[in-house]
This record gives C-alpha cells, sequence and structure tokens, in this order.
C-alpha cells in the first residue's frame, strides 16, 4: 500500500510530464509486455493514447515518423495464447502493435522453457547463465522438458491466430525456441536466428525485417549473425529511448512489466521507474 501511495505521488507530481516533454519529445520510445490480460491493456491503451503518439515499428523503420513527437512503439515478445485475446481491443483503439514470434512453439503445444510451472528462480537463473546444453541437460532431468516435447495445453498462438491477427498486428521474430543465444554454439544460434524468420515469411508471405533477442541478451556475434540472416533491426532489452533508425539496427525497449497499476506504467514508460530502482537499489 506504501508502494502504491508513493507512486501515486510521483505520478502526479509533474516529473513524469516533465521527462515526456524534454527527454522523450524528440526521441521514440519502445515499451515491451509479454502476457498482459486485456483489461489491463485496455487501461494502458487509453493512458498511452493521450500522452503519447502511437506509432508502427515499420512506419519508423522506413523513417515515416520523423517530424512527430513523442512516439511511442509497442511491442510484446514471445507469442503467448492470451495475446490473441488483445485483438479486440487494438482493434477499439486503432493502434500498432509488433509481437515477435517464438516461431517453433506456435502453433503447437509445445512449453515455454521458462514457464515451467516448479522452475524457481534461481534454477531460472541458472539456465540463463550455463551453456545451452546445461541448459537443456538440466529442464529434461528435472522437468522432463525438451523443444519437442508438447503438453496438455497451449500455451503459445496459433497459425490461424497468427493470421486473423495480421491485419492489425505486425508478427516480427523472436527465434525459434527461445534459447538464451550467446550460451548456444555457433551452430545452433545461427539456426534460431534464420529459421525463425524463414518460419514466418512462410506463414504471412511477407518479409520479416526485425528480431527481438530472447531475454534481452546478445553480444557481437549474435549481431554479426542476425544482420547476415537478412534482419535489418534488433531489439534488445536494455534501458533507454532512441533516435532515429540511421544510428544502428540495435533498439532499446522499457519493460512494462505487465503490471495492471497504471501508475506503475505511468513512472516505467518515462523512465522514472528505473531511477528510483537504482536509487533504492532494488530489483
Amino acid at each position: 500500500m506504501l508502494k502504491k501511495i508513493v507512486v501515486r505521488i510521483i505520478r502526479y507530481c509533474g516529473l513524469p510530464f516533465l521527462v515526456r516533454e524534454l527527454i522523450q519529445r524528440n526521441k521514440v520510445t519502445i515499451i515491451y509486455y509479454h502476457d498482459i490480460n486485456a483489461q489491463s491493456f485496455d487501461d494502458h491503451l487509453a493512458f498511452l493514447k493521450s500522452r503519447y503518439h502511437i506509432i508502427s515499428l515499420q512506419d519508423y523503420l522506413a523513417g515515416n515518423t520523423v517530424n512527430i513527437r513523442n512516439r511511442l512503439i509497442i511491442t510484446f515478445d514471445d507469442g503467448h495464447i492470451q495475446n490473441y485475446s488483445l485483438l479486440p481491443v487494438i482493434k477499439k483503439y486503432n493502434v500498432p502493435v509488433t509481437i515477435f514470434l517464438t516461431t517453433g512453439i506456435i502453433g503447437t503445444k509445445k512449453r515455454f522453457w521458462f514457464l515451467i510451472r516448479e522452475l524457481d528462480s534461481e534454477t531460472k537463473k541458472y539456465c540463463k547463465e550455463s551453456s545451452d546444453v546445461e541448459r537443456l541437460e538440466l529442464l529434461s532431468t528435472r522437468f522432463s522438458y525438451s523443444d519437442d516435447r508438447e503438453s496438455a495445453i497451449a500455451e503459445a498462438l496459433t497459425a490461424d491466430h497468427i493470421l486473423e491477427m495480421s491485419g492489425y498486428v505486425d508478427f516480427q521474430s523472436h527465434t525459434v525456441t527461445h534459447p538464451c543465444l550467446p550460451k548456444c554454439t555457433d551452430q545452433k544460434a545461427g539456426e534460431e536466428i534464420l529459421r525463425s524468420r524463414q518460419d514466418l515469411e512462410k506463414l504471412l508471405n511477407k518479409r520479416v525485417n526485425s528480431l527481438a533477442f530472447p531475454n534481452g541478451d546478445y553480444g557481437e556475434r549474435e549481431v554479426n549473425i542476425s544482420l547476415n540472416a537478412g534482419y535489418t533491426c534488433l531489439l534488445t532489452a536494455e534501458f533507454g529511448f532512441n533516435r532515429e533508425i540511421e544510428n544502428g539496427p540495435l533498439l532499446k525497449r522499457i519493460s512494462t512489466n505487465d503490471t495492471p497499476d497504471i501508475n506503475e506504467l505511468g513512472l516505467r514508460v518515462t523512465g522514472i521507474w528505473r531511477m528510483l530502482k537504482l536509487i533504492l537499489k532494488k530489483d
């Protein structure tokens, strides 16, 4: 309760307005979600549309939004099945949205490895820090997981969902199985990055030009592989605002953490939330 009161006070003290007008005004803010519910997303869009000009990733990449102030791009990672329930909200507010799909999971009942119910935070951290071989071995031994094994319930969007949404949503790449790319061999990293683009282009019959790195993890190798695979835009999980795309293919993003709290969203999208975390040195 105290946290909510403090967040509300900061939101209404005028600081978010100053950040928007003095820092974000001539830059591009890219936010990302994962699995937010429809009602919360409706609340978010009502809030965001009243404060930002929501633009599409593709218009930004094409240089069509240079003269627009307070630009905001909305993205989602993974392709969770609940994303389909957001389509009426997207239509209602008529806003462009980009969803980065894990192509090996869509249309199946395969699991997102990081959503295994019994996977505690320490084990998940170990998985992200270990080699890809070690990660898969641990997940197989302890949770009977493999990239090809299906469960009883679908966790990802289906091909029919994607095709229905494609008139309103820009679908781009998020690899095939959502590994930690820097922990993969050269061969697997290359296959994950290239095949996901090929899968999507076959499904959608359109050019796929953007990749969001799973977990935000990447290095020089992953950038080079991605560019050689035909991507022209690479999205990270690094915090920050963006200038024009001519400054390079790597784009920064801000996490919404799928928060249902509009006051928290207001601080997150302006970067104030991150500033408070750094000051308080809390996660």
